[in-house]
């Protein structure tokens, strides 16, 4: 895949993820608010979220590690490949806590905070550094 193909899938898979976290906050707040009956779907969303992220975090070993290598070397793959361990771990720790029905909505509520903020934090540092145009496609992009 070209760097054109694998930044526009990327960047489509941003924005879905985007729309999934924010269906996960708006639930989180409901919940804190005191809409206990939305707990269930809150959980169920999370977890579709969590494994849609699993789902990306694989599209991007695939595409975007040989590209990244190819255009600035192992060294950002290895920062690359750690931020995604990271977020894998971060994964499996909030599904294990969606999971826990007797964890208490506040606490399983920040724990969503803090994910969403990370996952924002993460999709923005790869669009900023890794998903931008390189210097030849700005080239042909320009002509």
């Amino acid at each position: 895949m070209e760097f054109v193909e694998v930044r526009t899938r990327v960047l489509q898979d941003h924005e879905d993820l985007r729309l999934l976290l924010n269906a996960v906050e708006d639930l989180a707040l409901r919940a804190r608010a005191g809409g206990t009956s939305v707990i269930p779907q809150l959980r169920e969303r999370g977890e579709a979220l969590a494994y849609r992220l699993r789902d990306h975090l694989a599209l991007e070993d695939e595409h975007l590690v040989p590209l990244v290598n190819a255009e600035r070397g192992p060294e950002a793959v290895d920062q690359l490949a750690a931020e995604h361990r990271e977020q894998r771990l971060v994964i499996d720790f909030v599904v294990e806590r969606l999971q826990d029905e007797t964890r208490p909505t506040r606490l399983m509520v920040r724990e969503i905070a803090t994910f969403a903020e990370l996952l924002r934090e993460d999709m923005a540092h790869e669009e900023e550094e890794l998903l931008q145009p390189r210097s030849a496609d700005r080239a042909v992009a320009s002509s």
